[in-house]
């Protein structure tokens, strides 16, 4: 199998996974706010201007991937996912009111979509650029160079992951700044 067919497999399998967030959403839809329960209304997908593509390039898929996490964030969490570096709390907010306290198995697709919009603001924000992985649990990296032709690999999916199998204890802002600072020091952003 060819990474081209690979990759067309993973973008019918995240096209699902958004269905599959959106009916995990608004399953959960119902939260508990200062005593009251509140609606927080239907999940309603737009995905016309962020249609997925066969073969697409890697980054355009990581792009729209990350644009559909983003107006989900805003529909189903009522939290603004803008692409800046305070919206990475706001997604580490948004994974706790989903999934802190459920005992329930992640789906994959739900890492792989907030993956891509971790790393989206990681690309956004740095000269690292989306390249192809090449496992399930890795379907993209961000690759970065440094002064001397050295490369640095960031997985923003393994970041998300490590948020939801220790959800009270890893902070993804936290982890997402010591990152950012590390790839200053090694002059690779």
């Amino acid at each position: 199998m060819e990474l081209t067919d690979y990759l067309a497999i993973l973008g019918l399998i995240a096209g699902g996974a958004y269905i599959v967030l959106a009916v995990i959403a608004f399953g959960r839809s119902r939260r508990r706010h200062a005593g009251e329960e509140i609606e927080r209304g239907r999940v309603v997908l737009n995905f016309e201007e962020n249609e997925l593509l066969e073969g697409e390039p890697t980054d355009d898929r990581m792009h729209k991937l990350a644009a559909i996490c983003a107006s989900l964030g805003k529909r189903v969490f009522a939290e603004d996912f803008d692409f800046t570096v305070e919206s990475i709390a706001r997604l580490d907010r948004a994974i706790m009111t989903g999934w802190g306290e459920s005992d329930e198995e992640i789906n994959p697709q739900v890492l792989f979509s907030f993956g891509a919009y971790v790393g989206e603001v990681l690309v956004r924000r740095t000269r690292g650029r989306w390249v192809s992985g090449m496992t399930e649990n890795d379907p993209a990296t961000v690759l970065f160079l440094g002064p001397n032709d050295d490369t640095v690999s960031v997985s923003p999916f393994m970041m998300v992951r490590e948020k939801f199998d220790n959800m009270y204890k890893f902070d993804l802002s936290i982890a997402f700044t010591a990152l950012e600072q590390k790839l200053k020091e090694l002059k690779a952003a």
